[in-house]
């Protein structure tokens, strides 16, 4: 592998502005494993990368190290960022994001991300934790929906605490409505309707809303409840 950045920095004459390094570790060899064996290295699995920032006077402003761990594919696991004080030592504030993806090798369809776990840390030991869920269509192609605050045991079903956004598609993959709903608010939905060359041509925001026909790239709309808003882009056709 060529072309990896090992270290960087920027300066305004005698200070230095940032300073970055990179080190990497355990590399994938070609069959998968990090074993050391004949074979060619097809990503590492771990990266630390030190970003040490100041300001124009030279005073610290900075310091953070990013401990990523990737699976075979190079989407990352885990993320680790601490931060340090003017010492170099750490002040107890850090972040720790899990991920979990689809790699569909038969359709080839690689780093669909299912669940994201973040969990913040501050100096007394306090955690915030923060999770997101998306599910995808039959053949892992198109996002269907994505659940904030999920279920912790499968990251996708929706609890009193969830918002959740559900995206439907038209014949050609565009993104015809976006749906939005959770416990507690009104639910709202965004469709999009495009013109015969698929182009964007009209874009409905509405609350209990219930669309009637529409013709020759006209949204022609009988509704019940509040529309929010429309917003509407002409187009000229030569």
């Amino acid at each position: 592998m060529t072309g990896m950045v090992e270290s960087s920095k920027t300066s305004s004459g005698e200070v230095v502005l940032t300073e970055r390094t990179n080190t990497t570790s355990s590399p994938y060899r070609s069959n998968g494993t990090t074993e050391d064996i004949n074979g060619n290295i097809y990503a590492f699995k771990q990266s630390v990368v030190s970003a040490k920032t100041r300001d124009l006077s030279n005073a610290f402003v900075g310091h953070t190290v990013t401990t990523t761990v990737l699976d075979f594919y190079g989407n990352p696991g885990s993320m680790l960022v601490e931060t340090y004080d003017s010492t170099g030592a750490k002040d107890g504030y850090s972040k720790l994001t899990d991920s979990t993806f689809i790699n569909d090798t038969v359709n080839w369809l690689l780093g669909r991300l299912t669940c994201t776990t973040m969990e913040n840390t501050d100096p007394e030991g306090n955690t915030r934790i923060r999770r997101s869920g998306f599910s995808y269509g039959p053949t892992n192609e198109r996002l269907l929906k994505e659940v904030l605050e999920p279920d912790s045991a499968d990251c996708i079903s929706p609890t009193s605490l969830s918002m959740v956004t559900e995206y439907g598609y038209g014949d050609y993959g565009n993104k015809s409505s976006i749906k939005v709903s959770g416990t507690g608010i009104t639910s709202r939905t965004t469709t999009n309707v495009y013109d015969y060359s698929q182009l964007l041509i009209s874009t409905l925001i509405m609350r209990h809303a219930i669309a009637g026909p529409s013709a020759a790239g006209m949204l022609l709309s009988s509704l019940q409840g509040c529309i929010c808003s429309v917003i509407c882009n002409s187009m000229s056709h030569n």
